[in-house]
């Protein structure tokens, strides 16, 4: 049996995966957890933009576009880097890198067929959702409140504080622990256990 877990974008993926075609996930998931998932790119990007006066925007920027330009160096004609290299927003960098690489016709498609939260009421196995309400990428407004509320499968856990893949507890630097990590591993330990006795 296999156990999946996703964080951020990589958790948006998860959660996407299992929601938009539920029948065709294979019987070997059991279960999955995700981690301060964006769960509508479009609200995500334009609250980033906004979150400590466009600091946390500024800073993935110089970080992002040596990626993109490392990407086009792998797939050379696959970008145009003058547009990538002055990118100052979300949008600008998903338009011109990200949709450009995935075959998106610019930020707003993207946003618009990817964004996972679409998808999670249709999902049908046991997924739990951690998110902060004081995340700066993700909006607690575009929380899956109405769908981990009404669906059997969805276990939202939705906090006051954590931040971004936060969730950072204990006294530093030898009582660090991690909460959302020590959740995620007594979720999945908790479903082996249910699917073992069963069986």
């Amino acid at each position: 049996r296999l156990y999946v877990a996703g964080f951020s974008l990589g958790g948006n993926v998860v959660a996407k995966w299992l929601g938009e075609a539920p029948e065709a996930v294979p019987e070997a998931v059991a279960g999955a957890a995700v981690v301060s998932v964006p769960y509508d790119l479009a609200a995500s990007a334009e609250h980033f933009e906004v979150s400590l006066r466009g600091a946390y925007s500024w800073r993935f920027m110089r970080s992002l576009i040596p990626k993109a330009i490392e990407k086009e160096r792998q797939y050379p004609g696959s970008l145009d880097l003058e547009r990538v290299r002055r990118s100052r927003s979300f949008a600008d960098f998903d338009t011109h890198a990200t949709a450009a690489l995935h075959g998106f016709r610019d930020a707003e498609e993207y946003w618009a067929k990817s964004s996972s939260g679409q998808f999670v009421g249709a999902i049908r196995r046991p997924l739990l959702l951690i998110s902060a309400l004081d995340d700066p990428f993700v909006p607690a407004s575009s929380l899956p409140w109405d769908a981990a509320e009404e669906s059997d499968y969805l276990h939202g856990l939705f906090t006051r504080a954590g931040g971004h893949v936060g969730f950072v507890y204990g006294r530093w630097p030898w009582g660090v622990r991690y909460w959302a990590e020590e959740q995620v591993v007594r979720f999945f330990e908790n479903y082996e256990l249910r699917i073992t006795n069963y069986e």
